[in-house]
């Protein structure tokens, strides 16, 4: 679940709602299209319940899977011998694992032990590291479905000054190679019309 998590930066609810008729193994991705979501109980005894519903921006999305996550899911699939492709793929007791449960009986006594802070930070890590390979802001919303590029620069816009300083750099190698800018090599680059314009 974590080596899932570390290298697609699903969200908890989405990753305990992954079914194995997600995962497509021929394009090597997975479909992002459920979460397990609180809601409200209606059996009387208890005041919240939990239920496999929709993402966060109610939208699905398809997340590329590296070799390593479709070894290991291969694996799993062999020890686990699903019954059909709509089993979840991590599953407590025939059913999914309850967020409650995943949280204080799975991933804290991991997290607290490898020395990070909480589950949902490895999702960070995820971003950071598209982040620093010069992943665009468009793939990364894509990537971990964010409602909106707004949220993705809300969010991670301090991790890219880095990515914007390199960016201007490429283009300025593309438009000028190796000589030295100034103003009189952008004027040349003007069309004749408007260099002419200027001199008048």
């Amino acid at each position: 679940m974590f080596l899932v998590d570390a290298m697609t930066g699903l969200r908890c609810g989405e990753l305990l709602a992954l079914r194995w008729s997600d995962v497509d193994w021929l394009n090597r991705e997975i479909l992002v299209g459920r979460a397990i979501i609180k809601t409200r109980a209606n059996d009387g005894a208890h005041k919240y319940d939990y239920v496999v519903g929709t993402t966060k921006s109610g939208k699905s999305r398809r997340v590329g899977l590296a070799s390593i996550v479709i070894q290991s899911l291969r694996t799993l699939r062999e020890m686990t011998d699903p019954v059909s492709d709509e089993d979840f793929i991590f599953t407590r007791s025939g059913t999914f694992i309850d967020p409650e449960y995943f949280s204080k009986w799975i991933a804290l006594p991991l997290v607290k032990g490898a020395g990070i802070g909480r589950f949902h930070d490895i999702r960070h890590f995820f971003v950071s590291m598209l982040i620093q390979q010069g992943e665009s802001a468009k793939y990364i919303q894509d990537q971990v479905g964010h409602a909106s590029i707004n949220t993705t620069f809300d969010i991670y816009g301090h991790l890219m000054p880095q990515a914007k300083q390199e960016a201007t750099a490429k283009l300025e190698q593309s438009i000028f190679g190796e000589e030295k800018v100034t103003v009189r090599t952008l004027l040349e680059l003007l069309p004749e019309e408007a260099q002419a314009e200027r001199l008048n």
